[in-house]
This record gives C-alpha cells, structure tokens and sequence, in this order.
C-alpha cells in the first residue's frame, strides 16, 4: 500500500510540475517586473546600492491600506492579486482535470480515494511552495544583478516617502513573519479551500469564489478576511487596528486542516471513477 502511495505521489509530483511548468515561468517575470517597478519608483528617493534586498521584499509583500470611503482612495496591491492570480491558476485546475483523465487509471491502480486526495494535497503544497520559493529566487538574483545590499535592513523611511506606508514601528519578528511566512500560508490555505471547492463546483466556480474573498480581503479590513493578516501595512502598529500575524496564523491553519478533512468526505462520496 505504501509502496502504491509512493507512485501517485510521485506520479503527481511529476505530472503537476509539467502541467504548470510554464505559470511558474510566469511567476519569474512577474518576480522581475516587480523589481523594475519597485527600483523605477524608489529612485527618486534612494540609488540601487542602498536599496537592501529586504527592501525588495517589504515592497513585493506590504500590502495595501483598506479602502477609505471619506476621502474616496482605493489602493490595489497589485503584487499580491498578482501573486494569489498566479498561485490560483496552478492549483485550481490539475487535480479536476487529472480526476476525469489520466488520473482514473492511477485511482484504480492506490485503490482508495483518500490516497489520490492525499497525493493531490501533498502536490498542492509543493506547488505553492514553489512558486513562492522562485520569487523569492528571482528577487534575490535581481538585487544581486543590480548591485543591491544583500541585507535584512530597511529603509522604512522609503516607504513612507514612496506611499505613506508606516512601517516603522513593526517589530523585526513580525516584519520577518510578514515577508516569510504569512503571504505563504495564506496561500496555501486559500489553495486548500479552492481545491476542495473544485472537488464540489468545477475549477471555474471555484477560481472566482477564491478570487472574489481575495478582492475583498483587499477592500475590507475584517478579520473575516483573512489577507489582511498578509499585509504588514494592516499590522497593528501600522494601521492602529487589531491585526496581529501571530493570530492569524491560527486563523488561517483552521480553514487549512478544515478543508482537508473535508475533502476526504467529499472524494469517498463522489462517483466520479465510474464514469
């Protein structure tokens, strides 16, 4: 059984990397048009030897202010739709499209549901790390490239200078937290529910439902929404709001291990290997 187990998986690992080998090209220049968008805006105000490699960081993982209705501004973060678009369209649609393909031979070959679920699962999660570990990559060869210190300090002056971003005040610990961890496991949970839901309502339906609670988690600042817990600019000593990440990491595991129970239900109901 183990051995069966060990073949899905690696059968998973094998074939999802050649069905997304392409986004995560994608999400590589998207990396890099980030750094040129970044260095383009921040010239003005500080050159390329001073700019840090955390710099580069803190630009591509801030965030953006909530919506503010009085004096009618909207900020779009556009690296993190960007990131959660890309990170989406790869997990979204293989493990639907392999369930009515290729993937019915594999089914009767592990003999149990929850195995193929399993497989998926683990493949899920290689998928997103990967993509983020390719960013982060990317980010460091192009300071690298362009001769920026390769360093963990900032320059939270920049930022306020930039956009009126108050980064000042967020602890080393939470601001590591912020570029390292929470965008990632923000990521990997809304990838856990977005695959559950493709198991219920196809890869469409459960692409825009994901991409509707990320657009609001950017409009809204509600702990409902659990982006902002991805944005150091909405961290408590920024934005004066109770958004703290140590708190969402727990907010954000519940979903995560919800949605993979649940999904094992799901595939031991669903008749779909008969089909």
């Amino acid at each position: 059984m183990k051995h069966r187990l060990y073949r899905i998986i690696k059968y998973d690992l094998r074939c999802g990397f050649v069905y997304n080998y392409k986004k995560y090209v994608i999400a590589a220049i998207f990396a890099v048009i980030c750094c040129v968008l970044f260095s383009t805006f921040s010239e003005i105000y500080i050159d390329d030897e001073s700019r840090t490699f955390m710099d580069h960081l803190i630009y591509f993982f801030k965030g953006a202010k909530e919506i503010n209705l009085d004096i009618g501004t909207v900020d779009i973060p556009i690296t993190f739709i960007g990131m959660q678009i890309i990170v989406a369209t790869m997990v979204g649609y293989y493990p639907f499209d392999d369930i009515y393909g290729y993937g019915k031979q594999v089914f009767i070959r592990v003999e149990k549901k929850k195995n193929w679920w399993f497989s998926k699962c683990l493949w899920m999660f290689v998928t997103v790390i990967l993509c983020y570990l390719i960013v982060y990559m990317i980010i460091f060869i192009y300071c690298v490239a362009t001769g920026c210190s390769i360093s963990f300090k900032y320059h939270s002056d920049l930022f306020m200078n930039m956009d009126q971003s108050y980064i000042g005040g967020i602890s080393q610990t939470n601001m590591i937290l912020y570029v390292f961890v929470m965008p990632l496991l923000y990521s990997l949970m809304v990838s856990s529910v977005q695959v559950m839901l493709s198991m219920i309502m196809g890869p469409i339906v459960s692409f825009l439902l994901i991409m509707i609670y990320h657009m609001a988690g950017v409009l809204i600042l509600n702990k409902v929404f659990l982006a902002s817990y991805t944005m150091l600019v909405r961290d408590y000593m920024s934005s004066g709001r109770d958004i703290k990440p140590t708190e969402g990491i727990v907010y954000m595991l519940i979903p995560l291990i919800v949605s993979l129970v649940v999904g094992v239900f799901i595939i031991n109901k669903k008749e779909i290997f008969e089909k």
